[in-house]
C-alpha cells in the first residue's frame, strides 16, 4: 500500500523547508566570510530602556531628536523604548553595540 496523500503533501513540505534553510544557513556562512569574520561564538543580546531612565546618548538614541532641535539642558527622562537595541557579546573581548536603542523622550510627548 503506497503513501496517502496527505503523508505525501507533509513529504513535499518538509523537503521544501530543508531545502529553503540549507540555502539560507549556506547564504549566512559565505556572508561570515565575505566579511572577513570567521564563525565564532558570542551572544547577541537585546537592549530596551526602561521608562524614567536618565536619557544617555552614548547609550540610547533619540527618535525624534531631529523634530526639535537645540541643546537638551537637565536631566532629561526617556518615556519609553521605540526600537531594540542589539549588542554582541564574545567571551574575553568588550561588548559590541551593533545598534543603540531608540527611544522618545518625555519631552516629546508634553
Amino acid at each position: 500500500m503506497g503513501w496517502s496523500r496527505r503523508q505525501l503533501k507533509e513529504q513535499k513540505v518538509l523537503e521544501t523547508f530543508q531545502e529553503r534553510i540549507s540555502i539560507t544557513v549556506g547564504l549566512a556562512l559565505h556572508f561570515q566570510v565575505a566579511i572577513g569574520e570567521d564563525v565564532t561564538s558570542g551572544d547577541m543580546k537585546t537592549q530596551i530602556v526602561l521608562s524614567d531612565a536618565e536619557f544617555n546618548p552614548r547609550m540610547m538614541e533619540d527618535e525624534f531628536s531631529q523634530d526639535r532641535g537645540g541643546f537638551r539642558t537637565g536631566r532629561v527622562r526617556v518615556a519609553g523604548t521605540t526600537g531594540i537595541g542589539l549588542q554582541r557579546s564574545v567571551k574575553g573581548s568588550s561588548p559590541l553595540v551593533l545598534s543603540k536603542p531608540k527611544v522618545v523622550l518625555c519631552s516629546a510627548l508634553e
